[in-house]
């Protein structure tokens, strides 16, 4: 394509000498000086690795990694509202207010909410649910009308509202529990295609704020919508799983 045409050639201009240079996904949008200066930082780093390692004898520790925080800074790329944070001195520049608390965790019920966001059935405010299995291939998720049917007759416009409201939930559960892989969600049923069109944009803005590469392919002719999301490390549920039943809530059979 063009864009990875011209990335390519602005790549070749800036590389250090007798260095190579991978550009990520990111960098289509990223403007020159700001891929000049993280290449300079970059070299400058390297450069700093030698020395060090000329004047240091094994067993030593040349570089040590950047702790999770700063990653996580760095690649949200500023995308906080504010920091709640038992830090009494934060030792990073953010561009969001930074709240000092003994206990964030307590402060925000981040238990509770991390327990509801993990579970295999998920409430939406309009009274649907989702239902979110995953398998050894893929993640598939069901969109359920629930009590929110109740409220209103089945038209088409209760169904495109319930719809939308699961598009931009699932878009969020997807980030939150780094969910990668093949994903197929059954969308309750519509009839237009003015309405599976919304949904369909309506799914790919939500999934604009994620940092992984999501690709949505469409709706199937069993009118299932297809995505895939980059694997960038393990789900969250997989670190918080429970050892007996696998995540199942059934026992464990040995064969």
């Amino acid at each position: 394509s063009q864009k990875a045409d011209a990335l390519r050639s602005l790549g070749k201009k800036l590389v250090p000498d007798n260095m190579g240079l991978i550009l990520r996904t990111e960098s289509v949008q990223a403007d020159e000086e700001t891929l000049r200066t993280e290449i300079s930082v970059l070299h400058q780093k390297w450069l700093h690795i030698l020395e060090k390692a000329k004047v240091s004898s094994a067993p030593c520790l040349i570089e040590e990694k950047e702790p999770l925080l700063a990653t996580v800074l760095r690649d949200e790329k500023g995308g906080f509202d504010r920091i709640v944070t038992n830090i009494r001195e934060f030792p990073y520049s953010v561009s969001c207010p930074v709240q000092y608390a003994e206990d964030p965790f307590s402060l925000e019920n981040v238990q509770r909410k991390l327990e509801k966001s993990l579970a295999r059935k998920v409430y939406l405010p309009c009274g649907g649910h989702l239902i979110i299995d995953r398998t050894e291939a893929m993640t598939v998720i069901d969109v359920n009308s629930g009590k929110f049917a109740g409220k209103k007759s089945g038209t088409e416009s209760t169904f495109l509202s319930l719809n939308l409201e699961a598009a931009k939930e699932i878009a969020r559960l997807l980030r939150l529990r780094n969910i990668g892989g093949i994903i197929l969600i059954d969308f309750v049923d519509m009839e237009t295609e003015e309405s599976i069109s919304s949904v369909l944009e309506a799914m790919q803005t939500a999934c604009l704020q994620d940092t992984a590469k999501v690709v949505i392919h469409g709706f199937t002719s069993l009118g299932l919508m297809e995505m895939t999301r980059k694997k960038t490390g393990p789900a969250l549920e997989s670190v918080n799983i429970c050892p007996h039943c696998k995540g199942t809530g059934l026992k464990e059979e040995h064969v």
